[in-house]
């Protein structure tokens, strides 16, 4: 049995993937103001 898996796309800025603990993400949110994700500033 095989499951299937979603390709999870990566952001690569000057030879570095930027992490979101340095402070370079912020918060997505829905219309009612759920969080979704974090994604990262390009």
């Amino acid at each position: 049995m095989r499951l299937d898996v979603m390709k999870t796309y990566k952001l690569y800025i000057g030879g570095a993937f930027p992490r979101s603990e340095s402070g370079r993400s912020y918060q997505l949110k829905d219309k009612r103001g759920n969080f979704i994700a974090n994604p990262a500033l390009a």
